[in-house]
């Protein structure tokens, strides 16, 4: 695994990522999903010829939980195993009851702070669920270095930025990991700069219908030395353990051991 190359591909799936969410919207699938195409044939790549993949821009797949249903981001299975076609809605998917890994993937691009605690208690809850019954699983996020708040008129408020107490959850699942069912198997965290940020110059909450002249010049880097409320040791702890390269590394042991 060439690490300059892996990063380099990383940042340009930001990119799209984060140009889609330009064009489309936060709530948007299109938002996620050259980030889903990225880390899924990144792990494919590892994990060999006995397992498969699935993720967004494939087929999306549904599994049994202990408590109820889940749709994953990213399952990995045994190759070859049985799977059944289903209908959700508009969108068909693989049903398969019993997979090995799960690998939930989030893009913070706005309005952080809000929806704080709703994210770290989603992670608790999903990862209860699967690795209760079983099912490795892992977490992967990519936050931005300075996250837009939009008011309800879509227009920017403010700025934001995390802190040490948003980082100092995830180091305690991490420390937690080989003892407690709501620690995911695998954590992964990286922090981006995004130069020019197209809300800035627009001064209003995505989508906009025109950003050609805009895209031309969207250059994505590693962010984590422009955090001003994170401490040194903290930065240190992401750049160390849950850095892109190391995070691949844990999902490769944690499949094949």
């Amino acid at each position: 695994m060439n690490k300059e190359k892996l990063y380099q591909d990383f940042y340009e799936a930001v990119k799209n990522s984060y140009i889609n969410y330009l064009l489309y919207g936060d709530r948007s699938e299109e938002k996620i999903k050259p980030l889903h195409k990225f880390l899924g044939e990144a792990i494919k790549s590892l994990i060999g010829d006995k397992y498969e993949a699935y993720f967004l821009n494939g087929k999306e797949v549904q599994t049994e939980g202990k408590y109820y249903t889940k749709i994953i981001d990213i399952a990995i299975v045994e190759k070859g195993k049985e799977v059944e076609e289903v209908r959700i809605g508009p969108k068909k998917i693989f049903y398969i009851p019993e997979i090995l890994m799960a690998i939930s993937v989030k893009f913070i691009t706005s309005n952080f702070r809000q929806n704080a605690n709703n994210y770290f208690e989603n992670l608790l809850g999903e990862c209860a669920n699967l690795k209760s019954k079983g099912i490795k699983f892992a977490h992967f996020v990519v936050f931005r270095d300075k996250i837009p708040y939009f008011e309800r008129n879509g227009k920017i408020k403010t700025w934001e930025q995390i802190e040490d107490k948003d980082i100092e959850k995830y180091i305690k699942l991490f420390e937690e990991r080989e003892e407690q069912f709501h620690a995911p198997d695998g954590i992964g965290i990286e922090i981006v700069n995004i130069n020019p940020i197209v809300e800035e110059q627009k001064s209003r909450k995505p989508p906009f219908r025109s950003i050609k002249g805009e895209i031309q010049k969207i250059k994505i880097q590693n962010g984590i030395n422009n955090l001003k409320k994170i401490s040194k040791e903290n930065k240190e702890f992401i750049s160390t353990n849950f850095n892109l390269y190391q995070f691949l590394k844990e999902v490769k042991r944690n499949l094949l051991g």
